[in-house]
């Protein structure tokens, strides 16, 4: 599963996730990511 898919699969519930969460289910360059689902147009 690639970075991008596990972020997405964790935002998919719609809930605030802390950083923490974010850093050990996505890893420690999650806001890369989130910039590059941004790009996509992933929201």
């Amino acid at each position: 599963m690639t970075t991008l898919e596990k972020l997405l699969q964790v935002l998919s519930d719609g809930d605030w996730h802390s950083t923490e969460d974010l850093v050990q289910e996505v890893g420690h360059r999650f806001s890369a990511t989130i910039h590059v689902a941004k790009q996509r147009g992933d929201r």
